[in-house]
């Protein structure tokens, strides 16, 4: 996943996130995330406090070659 070396997990409110295997937990229960949602808590959650913009996400979730509804996509 995200973390090269040794598993993180990161804590925000009720929520558990092992950056190695993916998994969010909530109060202790998995919480079903698919890709590109797991790509976007993680590129939240990877600069706390600061501002990730719309297109550094765009960069992250879909390559420059892909071709989707991206406003759409991400406003959903």
């Amino acid at each position: 996943m995200a973390n090269q070396g040794s598993p993180v997990t990161l804590y925000f409110g009720v929520f558990a996130m092992d950056t190695e295997s993916g998994e969010l937990r909530k109060s202790g229960l998995m919480v079903k995330l698919g890709d590109r949602e797991l790509q976007l808590l993680l590129a939240l959650l990877e600069s706390p406090g600061l501002t990730v913009t719309r297109q550094d996400l765009r960069h992250r979730l879909w390559r420059d070659h892909t071709i989707v509804d991206f406003e759409n996509n991400l406003n959903n």
